[in-house]
């Protein structure tokens, strides 16, 4: 944190800092080249013309504010979601830089490290910069599109209302129920809400329980396949057992997890192609997913058992004696018995 203290006081830009924790320390640190302040009302700040740039951890929220806003971003993930949504930004949507280049580094981003990328991020006449502006602006039109009359954000409301009056909910859930049982692939099916109701519909097939140590399970040899949702925890449990993933995201980071379960790391196939699609996935395509999936002889599902065999070798590394795993827990305490958090 002196570090990047320093740095962005050394660069000489301007800047408006909200710190939550210790203000009086950072005001009296970054001298009077910017303001130091507790709180901000973040997407209207982000929507002034003056602002040029934003330092972000990459939560969810500050990421799609600044996407609207059509700002550049600076990622500097720190855990958890942040870091798949700084790779979305930097790799995908072109639309900022990496603070760390490398995330599980040990040493630390210096502050002129800091200031030279301030200073070359800022500069207007950085043709790197400018491509990311140019980025940036485009995904910012592109939500001023989602939000106008028509729009996709209006379409998608109205859908939404359309699904509850409806009961598309359960009529989905129907369906994959139905297409489960006809695919007569034997299953493992963990429901918390009506277990009756879904071990009535599937069957003899396979087995409905209203929970299971899903680690352990998945680890078992006789798991070929896990229909997710894409949580975190479930995503990296996955790939630690080297257990190809068939995708449905629903709500929030789920769907950029599922993104790069699929485009990244190859290692599952979505259930439904489009996820704002209307229609629901029927019977009869999940049985034919179903089956397709989990065919020995089937030459993409075969890639993607080869790609999550790799990432589980991936994971073994990490965890084991000398590992990634043990080198970031050690910097971490180190980081801790140095002050260098502080």
């Amino acid at each position: 944190m002196d570090e990047i203290v320093n740095g962005v006081r050394d660069s000489g830009v301007r800047f408006l800092w909200v710190s939550r924790g210790d203000f009086a320390r950072f005001k009296d640190g970054c001298g009077d080249v910017g303001l130091v302040v507790p709180w901000c009302d973040q997407l209207k700040v982000l929507c002034h013309s003056s602002i040029g740039g934003f330092w972000t951890h990459c939560g969810w929220n500050s990421t799609l504010e600044a996407v609207f806003a059509g700002v550049p971003m600076l990622t500097f993930p720190i855990f958890w979601d942040q870091v798949p949504n700084s790779k979305q930004i930097v790799e995908d949507w072109k639309a900022g830089w990496r603070v760390k280049k490398d995330l599980g580094a040990e040493n630390l981003v210096t502050r002129g490290e800091i200031s030279e990328l301030l200073k070359r991020f800022m500069d207007q006449k950085c043709n790197e910069g400018n491509e990311v502006r140019q980025a940036v602006k485009h995904l910012k039109e592109t939500c001023q599109r989602a939000i106008a009359k028509g729009g996709s954000s209006e379409r998608n409301l109205d859908a939404f209302i359309r699904d509850i009056s409806e009961d598309t909910e359960i009529k989905q859930m129907d369906e994959i129920v139905s297409g489960v049982r006809d695919s007569v692939v034997r299953f493992l099916w963990v429901s918390r809400g009506d277990t009756a109701r879904f071990k009535d519909g599937c069957g003899d097939v396979g087995l409905v329980v209203p929970w299971c140590e899903q680690l352990k399970v998945l680890c078992h040899s006789s798991i070929g396949g896990v229909w997710t949702h894409c949580g975190w925890n479930s995503t990296l449990e996955a790939l630690f057992a080297g257990v190809p993933m068939l995708t449905f995201p629903i709500i929030w980071d789920q769907v950029p997890n599922s993104k790069q379960i699929l485009e990244d790391w190859k290692a599952g196939w979505r259930v439904k192609k489009d996820l704002v699609a209307e229609n629901l996935v029927t019977r009869g395509e999940i049985s034919e997913l179903l089956k397709r999936f989990m065919d020995q002889k089937c030459n993409e599902g075969n890639e993607v058992r080869q790609a999550v065999k790799h990432l589980k070798e991936t994971c073994q590394r990490a965890i084991a004696k000398g590992g990634s795993s043990e080198r970031n827990l050690d910097a971490f305490i180190r980081d801790i018995s140095e002050g260098h958090g502080n």
